[in-house]
């Protein structure tokens, strides 16, 4: 055959290969011209559903989580499950929004606590709303009756928390806001990189879905809300996991760094960066073989999911495993059963989240609640080291300077561990 002949069929079949990869979704580069029809495999819809839910701005989410642990000798069994929805709005970066409701319940053994809460993010400020909390035993219920204190005061009503209600918090309490007003300011230095980690683990997960996991089954197509679905039984990939997790390191490890350079101490710090570096290189020296103990153990971990046909949308995810603790622990025997099922809608969609109209602040509730602690214990509340910390002449004053009293006294020894927990609310 003539030698161009033969060099012209080549170039046609590498060119509708290459056509036929393209338009089936196989390949699927960011400037496929076939990117507007539907692929054909499986893992050309999961790789396309990665990329579409990256950019999502605002979507809708109901679902539920638990969790539960039966120790089979004694016939015990603790378990949580949260059950949530969620609207969320990222639109305007700079002034994001959130509304979520969250019903959690704990049963340990025989006593069950229920917990139900509220949330909404308007940009920089949050507020929250307690809904239930758990049952009180009676002799609480009327140790609270007998002192007059009213739980309702707390529950059903918004509590708005920002940078002032913080403040008149503190100013309240008698206690200096400089160190807060200088956490919040170092806060801020904190925003850039946390959305260049968030942009990195958006672009590795979406690098690595087709190595994390594969497509075990596909099941027959179903509709959601009218909604045709593409649905997909996945399995976690042992050996994606390997690939991944040390990339996943590297990510998070720029936030635990940057901590680091925050220490005023500088010998601690170069100690914990030291310690990092050290186990760092002991848990990926020993990565593959921890993966392959856990996943030998644990067993295949799989999931379901419903992917629209047109829009390449997540529609819903279901997640179960069972756990037999015995095979990492022969002298345990305990079962574990874990889950989730969520569904997801309103992609793209106006989410119209406002806030509350009628809201307490932080500090009111801070304060009626000081307020209640001293007109409750009397004269003589507290001691320390044989210091007298109130006395009967704070009921002579007025409520802001017993307020004020209270506080400085009461709070001094503790500050900063408000400030590690309630104070580093992201704003």
């Amino acid at each position: 055959m003539n030698p161009l002949k033969i060099l012209v069929v080549i170039l046609v079949i590498i060119v509708m290969g290459t056509v036929a990869l393209l338009a089936t979704g196989i390949w699927n580069p960011s400037w496929n011209p076939f990117s507007f029809i539907s692929p054909k495999s499986p893992e050309a819809v999961m790789g396309k559903m990665v990329k579409t839910m990256a950019d999502v701005n605002t979507v809708s989410s109901q679902g539920e989580m638990y969790f539960e642990a039966r120790e089979e000798k004694l016939m015990e069994t603790v378990s949580m499950a949260m059950a949530f929805s969620a609207d969320s709005d990222e639109t305007d970066p700079e002034n994001p929004k959130a509304a979520m409701g969250l019903d959690f319940d704990l049963l340990l053994i025989d006593q069950d606590f229920s917990f139900s809460l509220q949330a909404k993010v308007i940009g920089q400020t949050i507020y929250l709303k307690i809904t239930e909390i758990p049952d009180l035993p009676d002799d609480i219920i009327y140790e609270l009756e007998r002192t007059g204190f009213d739980i309702n005061q707390l529950l059903n009503e918004w509590i708005r928390i920002d940078e002032e209600s913080l403040k008149n918090a503190y100013e309240a309490m008698g206690l200096d806001f400089t160190e807060v007003e200088e956490m919040l300011e170092e806060s801020k230095k904190y925003e850039e990189l946390i959305e260049e980690i968030a942009e990195e683990f958006t672009a590795l997960i979406e690098k690595r879905t087709p190595d994390l996991l594969k497509i075990k089954e596909v099941l027959p197509d179903k509709k959601i809300d009218g909604v045709e679905v593409y649905h997909y039984v996945v399995v976690l990939d042992k050996e994606g996991v390997k690939k991944t997790v040390p990339e996943l390191i590297e990510i998070f490890e720029k936030m635990f760094l940057m901590g680091l350079e925050q220490q005023k101490d500088e010998w601690f710090s170069e100690m914990l960066e030291r310690q990092w570096e050290e186990s760092k290189k002991e848990m990926l020296a020993g990565l593959d073989e921890g993966l392959d103990y856990f996943f030998e153990r644990a067993g295949e971990f799989s999931a379901e999911l419903w992917i629209g046909k047109e829009d390449y949308y997540l529609y819903k995810i279901k997640f179960e495993k069972l756990i037999d603790i015995n095979k990492f622990d022969p002298r345990e025997e305990i079962t574990l059963r874990l889950g989730f099922d969520m569904n997801y809608s309103n992609f793209n969609q106006p989410i119209i989240i406002e806030p509350p109209q009628d809201y307490k602040t932080l500090d009111e509730i801070l304060i009626y609640l000081l307020q209640f602690s001293m007109d409750y214990y009397g004269p003589v509340l507290f001691s320390h080291s044989g210091e007298v910390l109130f006395s009967s002449d704070l009921q002579s004053r007025a409520p802001e300077a017993q307020v004020t009293a209270l506080s400085s006294s009461l709070l001094k020894s503790f500050p900063q561990l408000l400030q590690a927990s309630l104070f580093k609310i992201p704003f």
